[in-house]
């Protein structure tokens, strides 16, 4: 029984085949007389059969096919971006963010697509061109981005310190201790050094990264470093 239905299956798959050569050796022929792609979908070719004739996603693009079809066909993200299509529709078309970065795409023009800092930062992207997309400090560490790389991308310490970053972190990414204890004594009030082992705790209480955060978000000083 299975033997049958094995050669039913081989049958009907060579049949298919056989068919599909069929379509795209007419598609061929009536291109060689010089139809373009209008023609050739007006007669009824589909997408996959004109691009395998040689038609371009660009050209296809042009005839009206939208980018579901034109990566059913088989055209990658490259092709589609060169046919004019943006990010965010290739995101809804169901490409992932390393397929758009390979095609091109720049972190900017993916955060405008409403990629997360979280999914670019773990496509390769850098914190500078995370930062340079808009996205914030916070946003970066939730993405995994350390302190010494995003002080290098030109976050500010004060940013950082919003970001929830502790004296410790900080000392390790190689900021100074003055800088770290003049932001965060200028910020809380206090006197202390912040980068004694018993200040430098890895966590500050929630009450303190509460007012750091509220004094430097409204200082205007507390932005870019470039």
């Amino acid at each position: 029984m299975l033997a049958m239905l094995d050669r039913i299956y081989s049958s009907l798959l060579n049949r298919r085949l056989r068919s599909s050569h069929a379509v795209a050796a007419a598609a061929a022929a009536q291109r060689a007389t010089g139809d373009d792609a209008r023609q050739l979908k007006a007669a009824g070719f589909g997408a996959q059969t004109m691009k395998q004739v040689g038609f371009t996603a660009s050209e296809l693009a042009a005839v009206g096919y939208k980018a579901p079809k034109l990566k059913k066909a088989g055209f990658d993200a490259f092709s589609l971006r060169a046919a004019g299509f943006d990010a965010r529709k290739l995101k809804a078309t169901g490409f992932k963010v390393a397929a758009l970065q390979t095609a091109g795409f720049t972190a900017s023009e993916l955060a405008a697509a409403h990629f997360k800092a979280t999914q670019l930062k773990a496509a390769g992207f850098d914190a500078r061109s995370l930062r340079d997309a808009g996205f914030g400090a916070a946003e970066l560490r939730i993405a995994g981005a350390d302190a010494a790389e995003m002080e290098a991308a030109g976050y500010s310490i004060e940013l950082l310190v919003i970001a929830g970053f502790s004296p410790r972190q900080l000392l390790a990414a190689g900021l100074t201790g003055d800088a770290i204890n003049a932001t965060f004594n200028r910020a809380l009030g206090t006197a202390k050094d912040w980068t004694l082992p018993q200040n430098a705790r890895s966590s500050l209480p929630s009450a303190s990264r509460r007012t750091l955060k509220l004094y430097y978000a409204n200082d205007p000083s507390a932005g870019y470093r470039r």
